[in-house]
């Protein structure tokens, strides 16, 4: 056999891992017509309570220390999406509904790539293959068949800041899969709610997005 570490088994997760996936990356597009890209970082922060949660059923522990640096992370999130001069939510109710079903999909992939990747003793160069190749085929599926279906050509549009898109979303993968490797969902989803300040500067400088004291 070419590959006598892959199993069926094995193939079949990473085939509903790529299908989550893409379906997550699609969902994507649909948030940031109604929030900006700092407020979809700050809300996917929520990502690691909820991946705790998961990894505490599939046995996983955690110390106390982690359970609070996840509380505090959610606490906040909820003081900067409110609006005290309105006394409202900053989005609307279809734009936090949205955000929600992304961040959780974000949070079952990120626990089930883990548990993939941990559990089968395949190189993840390998592994990362398999997952992208099945990427790329339901990526393609979805722009002929689903929802993402363009009459536009398939490569128009594309410019360097499209290309550098895919080039580092691209490495941010690659890397990713050794986090889960070597650590577990819940470091690698604290070090995406790392660059979220970064995000809201971005957000307030190029997509008007409102600052407030507590935000």
């Amino acid at each position: 056999e070419l590959f006598p570490t892959m199993s069926p088994v094995m193939i079949a997760h990473y085939f509903g891992l790529s299908c989550l996936y893409t379906v997550n990356n699609i969902l994507t597009f649909y948030v940031l017509k109604k929030a900006d890209p700092g407020t979809l970082s700050l809300f996917k922060s929520i990502a690691p309570y909820l991946c705790a949660i998961i990894l505490r059923i599939t046995g996983q522990k955690f110390n106390r220390l982690q359970w609070c640096c996840v509380l505090i992370q959610c606490c906040s999130i909820a003081i900067v999406q409110y609006d005290v001069e309105k006394g409202l939510p900053v989005l609307e109710t279809s734009a936090y509904v949205l955000l929600t079903i992304a961040t959780s999909i974000t949070a079952v992939s990120s626990v089930w790539n883990q548990l993939v990747i941990k559990g089968f003793d395949v190189p993840v160069n390998l592994q990362n293959s398999l997952l992208y190749t099945f990427g790329m085929v339901t990526s393609v599926g979805c722009y002929f068949f689903g929802p993402a279906k363009s009459e536009k050509g398939f490569f128009e549009g594309y410019g360097f800041l499209a290309l550098a898109l895919v080039f580092f979303q691209a490495l941010h993968g690659l890397a990713v899969s050794f986090v889960y490797k070597y650590a577990d969902a819940i470091v690698k989803n604290f070090a995406n709610s790392s660059v979220m300040g970064v995000l809201v500067v971005i957000s307030a400088v190029w997509f008007d997005l409102k600052m407030n004291l507590h935000s």
